[in-house]
């Protein structure tokens, strides 16, 4: 601490244990996976409920369009799904191999860490004095 500024601590490559609850999710979790023939089906028929005469201009693409823009949304959600069912297959192959799963850690651990130790330290004086 020279200067008296407080060293920065950092949480690149610093893994915590998973608690139950969020295992839990991970196995809990299901996918959002839209088969590809689905996508020309849900825009016209969302487009044929919607009254469009007044919101002219509102649509992001030109109708004719409108197909190929959903489609594309489409599989961008699908590839994040994929992505994302990729990290939970990892998470809940180490949970099943070794009985808990690991994760990166985020700054809000080293929050509810810090509140752990004062409240730890609170405890000591507490009985220690």
């Amino acid at each position: 601490m020279a200067g008296g500024k407080k060293k920065k601590k950092t949480t690149a490559g610093r893994k915590v244990r998973m608690t139950q609850e969020e295992i839990d999710s991970y196995i809990n979790y299901q996918t959002i996976r839209m088969p590809d023939e689905i996508f020309p089906i849900v825009s016209k028929e969302r487009l044929a409920c919607t009254d469009l005469s007044d919101h002219k201009g509102d649509l992001p693409v030109p109708m004719d369009q409108i197909d190929d823009y959903v489609a594309k949304i489409f599989r961008e959600i699908n590839q994040i799904d994929d992505q994302f069912m990729k990290h939970r297959d990892g998470i809940l192959n180490q949970y099943y191999r070794k009985g808990y799963a690991m994760r990166k850690a985020t700054d809000d651990d080293d929050d509810e860490q810090e509140e752990e130790k004062k409240e730890e330290t609170s405890w000591t004086r507490f009985f220690c004095t």
